[in-house]
C-alpha cells in the first residue's frame, strides 16, 4: 500500500482529502496504529510521519449512468478551535473577523474566550482580526509540531507569550529563556530543560 510522508503544514484531515478518505479512515486503520500511538493526536503530525493509504473501497451505491451524483466524504470539513486569552485571562464575548480561504467568519468569542468554526480540511492558512482591526495575527493552519517536539514547545511557548524566538527546533539561548519563564510562572524546576514536567504543564496551558 501506498505511503504519504507528511510535510509542514499537513494535517490528518488535508491527507485524507487528498486520497478520498475522512480522517477518521485513516487515523483508525490498522496499518496506522503505530502513528496513532506515537502521535494522540491525528491534528498534529510531524513532518517525516508516515502515513499509510489503504486501499479505496469503492463500496456499492446504485446511481443512475448518464448523470451527474455528488458524494460527500464523512468528515470534511474541519472544525477549527481557539481560545483566546490576553494576561492570561479568557478574552470573554470580544467581535472577531477571521479569514480563511475565500470564507470569512463575523462573530465574538464566547464566554471563555472561545472561537470555533467550520473550515475546510485543506486550509493552510487564515488571519484573525481584533479590536476593529487594530490587532491583526496570521494564522499558520496544520504547522503545529508535537508536544514532545522542541520546535512543538517553541510555538505553543511564543503564542503563550513566552519568546522562544524563531521556531526552528534548536534548543539555544533564547528557546533556553523562553522555557525558563514559563517555568518560573508555573512554579516548576527552573532549569531551562525540557523534561516530561514541563511538556506536561505546557500540554495542560496551551490544550493539545
Amino acid at each position: 500500500m501506498p505511503t504519504h510522508v507528511v510535510k509542514q503544514g499537513e494535517c490528518l484531515a488535508s491527507i485524507a482529502l487528498k486520497y478520498g478518505f475522512s480522517w477518521e479512515a485513516l487515523w483508525n486503520s490498522g496499518d496506522n496504529s503505530a502513528l496513532k500511538q506515537k502521535r494522540k493526536d491525528p491534528n498534529i503530525l510531524y513532518p517525516g510521519d508516515k502515513v499509510v493509504i489503504p486501499k479505496l473501497d469503492p463500496g456499492g451505491n446504485d446511481a443512475a449512468t448518464g448523470a451527474k451524483h455528488k458524494y460527500k466524504i464523512k468528515g470534511v470539513p474541519v472544525k477549527l478551535r481557539m481560545k483566546l486569552l490576553k494576561d492570561g485571562k479568557p478574552r470573554k464575548n470580544e467581535e472577531y473577523v477571521l479569514h480563511v480561504g475565500s470564507t470569512t467568519f463575523r462573530d465574538s468569542t464566547d464566554g471563555e474566550g472561545k472561537i470555533q468554526v467550520t473550515i475546510p480540511p485543506d486550509a493552510t492558512t487564515g488571519k484573525l482580526q481584533l479590536d476593529n482591526g487594530a490587532e491583526e495575527y496570521m494564522l499558520y493552519l496544520a504547522h503545529l509540531d508535537p508536544i514532545d517536539t522542541i520546535s512543538g514547545m517553541q510555538a505553543r511557548l511564543n503564542t503563550l507569550g513566552y519568546p522562544c524566538g524563531v521556531v526552528d527546533g534548536i534548543m539555544g539561548p533564547h528557546s533556553r529563556y523562553g522555557l525558563r519563564k514559563f517555568q518560573k510562572h508555573y512554579d516548576l524546576q527552573v532549569d531551562g530543560i525540557y523534561g516530561p514536567q514541563s511538556q506536561g504543564k505546557l500540554k495542560e496551558v496551551y490544550g493539545c
